[in-house]
């Protein structure tokens, strides 16, 4: 049994379904997200600057926000970006407050999440309440799990920076698609992580586990 985190109860109060996206035009802006705190490997900050690169050169009016405390304007992030001369289009924004980083994902068109392993991803499920579409590792168990193996997200191989700038800009081409995954996204994390299921699921689980130490044999040493 798979039983998800809770999450803040602040964002079952009013639930943000997707808010309709505007129609392709070649210059219109393309706002992606990621929050991925720190600048180390598992994160994949660099494939992920490389590919929104590649993106720019098609895209030129895309942005890419990061957002952590090794990505503000001056942080490793962006040392790192500069040197490479990776960082046009891209807005080093450095940490934020929970409702912060809520807003930010409800204005955006796509979370970019190319972290190579998450366990439970959880900026992944409050980008799906905010109604905002989601690019994941298809190599991550966890991000599959939470994407619903890409019907509630869009997979990808985050090794690969031409992989996740096709991601990108295949969404960024196609915002009914886009608008789709968001849509579908949002379903799924309202029915996923509806707070009383989940605690039903805990419950279900404790009891199960008092009735098999109920049921244990009595050993010797315990008599």
């Amino acid at each position: 049994m798979v039983i998800p985190n809770l999450m803040n109860p602040e964002l079952w109060t009013e639930p943000r379904p997707p808010s309709p996206k505007p129609e392709k035009t070649p210059d219109r802006e393309f706002t992606c997200v990621a929050v991925l705190g720190t600048w180390c490997d598992l994160k994949n900050a660099k494939n992920l600057l490389e590919a929104f690169a590649l993106v720019r050169a098609s895209r030129t009016t895309s942005r890419l926000q990061l957002v952590g405390h090794d990505f503000g304007p001056e942080g490793i992030a962006a040392q790192w970006a500069r040197r490479h001369n990776l960082a046009g289009g891209v807005e080093f924004i450095g940490p934020l407050s929970n409702f912060e980083v809520a807003t930010l994902l409800e204005a955006a068109d796509v979370l970019t999440h190319p972290s190579r392993e998450e366990a439970c991803g959880m900026v992944i499920v409050e980008a799906q309440l905010a109604g905002t579409a989601v690019i994941g590792s298809a190599s991550s168990s966890g991000v599959a799990w939470t994407l619903d193996y890409g019907v509630a997200g869009a997979l990808t191989d985050v090794e690969s920076a031409e992989q996740i700038a096709g991601a990108i800009v295949a969404l960024a081409d196609n915002p009914v698609y886009c608008n789709q995954l968001a849509m579908a996204g949002h379903q799924f994390a309202k029915d996923r992580y509806e707070p009383f299921a989940i605690i039903a699921r805990l419950e279900e689980s404790l009891r199960l586990c008092i009735e098999g130490s109920n049921r244990r044999p009595t050993s010797r040493s315990d008599s």
